[in-house]
């Protein structure tokens, strides 16, 4: 796996507890300021400083993850509809108490954000297979 951190205090705090973060995580750590594409990589940005590398090839199979994502996508557009119904239902609006209308909006941001995430990862999946 491979940390891309530009910041060079934030590396520094990486590399003094490489040994622990490699062992809990049972990885190999290479620490960079930045590289190149990697081939059947997945990326992930946590926040704007630290960019996570994990190459894939050889530890999942692509077109069944790709397919895996796209039936995951079906089943939480289908919820996204179902909670909006709901929502756009007056009389669930003018009825149901305030917590349970609260709830079901938490709801339906939950599953636009699990939606997002899952077009970013079969993005991800379609520029690197």
């Amino acid at each position: 796996m491979e940390l891309r951190v530009p910041d060079d205090a934030q590396r520094g705090l990486i590399e003094k507890y490489r040994d622990i973060v490699e062992n809990a995580a049972k990885v190999t750590l290479t620490v960079s300021v930045s590289g190149d594409h990697v081939p059947q990589s997945a990326k992930s940005i946590i926040g704007a400083d630290l960019e996570v590398v994990v190459p894939l090839a050889g530890l999942i199979d692509i077109d069944a993850e790709r397919a895996r994502i796209k039936k995951e996508l079906g089943k939480t557009a289908k919820e996204i509809a179902f909670v909006e119904g709901k929502l756009n239902n007056k009389k669930f609006i003018e009825r149901a108490p305030a917590d349970v209308v609260e709830k079901e909006r938490e709801r339906l941001v939950d599953e636009q954000t699990r939606e997002q995430m899952l077009k970013d990862a079969l993005e991800a999946l379609d520029e690197r297979g």
